[in-house]
């Protein structure tokens, strides 16, 4: 890419990341990553505030816009919260500083020219991937021709058009995260995009609306080449964030040979996003073990055909049955999370679910209400039928309802029998926690198993597990030894 230039339209970006409050900052947010890289990449200034941080209030934005003092600002959010984002752009341009906004991510990508209906204050939205349409707004591309835009005319909102998905990740420039408080975060962990889009059709999932049904992969070497980057830079573990990682199995096969060649040493890698039970095999799975996939989190959905045929998830239970069987097998970690509320779904139906989760081998499994998002097909369902008893302006802007709380029901499944699903969920859930939590500190004998099993599988541990930096930190040390002891035992069975 050219450097910068002075006929620039926008030459200091500020890139913020608004908090969506169903996160903590678990990690960098890779999104405004790949723009930070690309800014670099052609030599325009920029800086970044990740507002996910606990302590980072909406003052330190003002006062890092008065410091920085930026002719744009670009602005990634989820559509959780919404309406408390569009009221902190309006208070932005009341600061009286002269700079445009510029909003990008998955809410934008979802309902696009509604965000600019809604805030007026917006002067620019950005639909699907960020990293070309930026940088041609900020080059000085007329505005009109800039694909993947939206922006205000004559008192219209116009939009340009989708703009292709970029088909060559490999070109992208890599997020160094430079400007990110990388110390801050809870994990010592970088995310790991390896590919985009995912060709499935699941009716709650609003990723083909954000990166499209086409799946697009970056070469092994290039995936590599980013990880040996942060190893050189102390850093061991990592977050695969794809949304169809194992999607070519030939692939995965490719990037954990590439990874054995270099021998780069120890890596815990964690599929937290689910993978897809139907792309696992054996031979896969025990492969990525080998080079440090040691978290697996198999998205389940549902528990028996009926329901996952409501879902559009093209899979049997069967075949998800069978690859837990054999990630656990494998010696991986496995989480595993099912979706409640489907289409046709009834009591008996989320019996079933209950019933694989407690025969299951997974360390931990998670219930989720169905959350309807915008212009998926579970959206239009329930309000083609009217079936919301919480109205969407309202859960979508309160973040409990994300957890626990339904937010519709139908004739065949009440909301009593879905507030029964998560109590009776939690108790298998500590059950399952105590089981793997007890083998893996079998090593050291029988109370230190009893013991900590009873600890870890405590709400209180949970609690600060998931929202303590130092804690987590100490923790997945802890975790790292004894994953190291277990290897070596595997290896020594298997000899």
């Amino acid at each position: 890419m050219n450097r910068g230039k002075k006929s620039d339209r926008y030459k200091r970006i500020l890139l913020v990341q608004f908090p969506s409050d169903r996160c903590t900052s678990m990690r960098p947010p890779p999104g405004i990553g790949y723009l930070a890289a690309t800014l670099k990449s052609a030599g325009i200034e920029y800086d970044i505030l990740d507002m996910t941080f606990p302590d980072c209030e909406f003052e330190d934005l003002k006062n890092k816009i008065r410091e920085f003092k930026p002719d744009l600002i670009g602005i990634s959010f989820f559509t959780l919260m919404y309406k408390r984002h569009y009221q902190w752009i309006k208070e932005l341009k009341n600061m009286g500083m002269d700079f445009r906004v510029i909003c990008g991510g998955p809410h934008a990508s979802s309902v696009k020219e509604d965000v600019m209906k809604d805030c007026d204050e917006i002067d620019y939205c950005c639909v699907n991937e960020g990293e070309e349409t930026l940088l041609e707004l900020c080059r000085g591309k007329p505005v009109s021709e800039i694909k993947g835009l939206i922006h205000r005319e004559c008192g219209k909102i116009i939009y340009n058009g989708d703009r292709d998905f970029i088909k060559d990740l490999d070109n992208l420039p890599k997020p160094t995260f430079e400007k990110f408080e990388l110390g801050k975060y809870i994990q010592k962990e970088i995310p790991l995009v390896t590919s985009r889009g995912c060709p499935f059709r699941c009716i709650f999932c609003s990723v083909r609306l954000v990166m499209g049904r086409g799946f697009r992969a970056r070469t092994p070497k290039n995936v590599v080449d980013e990880i040996e980057y942060w190893v050189k830079r102390g850093y061991k573990q990592f977050a695969i964030v794809d949304d169809n990682f194992t999607l070519i199995g030939e692939r995965v096969f490719e990037i954990c040979n590439e990874i054995d060649r270099r021998e780069i040493g120890y890596l815990e890698f964690r599929l937290n996003n689910g993978v897809r039970a139907d792309r696992l095999t054996k031979d896969m799975l025990i492969r990525m073990r080998d080079v440090g996939f040691r978290f697996i989190q198999i998205a389940v959905e549902g528990g028996n055909n009926k329901v996952l045929k409501s879902l559009h998830k093209d899979e049997t239970i069967e075949t998800i049955e069978t690859a837990m069987k054999m990630a656990c097998e494998s010696g991986a970690e496995v989480y595993a999370n099912w979706v409640v509320g489907a289409p046709d779904e009834t009591w008996e139906d989320v019996k079933d679910s209950l019933r694989i989760a407690n025969r299951s081998c997974a360390f931990k499994t998670d219930f989720l209400n169905l959350i309807p998002t915008p212009n998926t097909e579970l959206f239009e369902w329930v309000e083609k039928n009217n079936y919301f008893v919480v109205q969407p302006e309202v859960y979508l802007n309160d973040p409990s309802y994300f957890y626990r709380k339904p937010v519709f029901e139908t004739p065949i499944f009440s909301i009593e029998d879905r507030l029964r699903v998560q109590k009776v969920h939690k108790l298998i859930n500590r059950k399952l926690m105590r089981k793997m939590v007890h083998r893996k500190l079998r090593l050291y004998g029988k109370l230190v198993a009893m013991v900590g099993s009873m600890i870890v599988a405590s709400d209180i541990f949970q609690y600060v597990f998931y929202n303590n930096r130092d804690f987590r930190r100490s923790v997945d040390l802890v975790r790292s030894t004894i994953q190291v002891r277990e290897d070596k035992k595997r290896r020594k069975v298997s000899v």
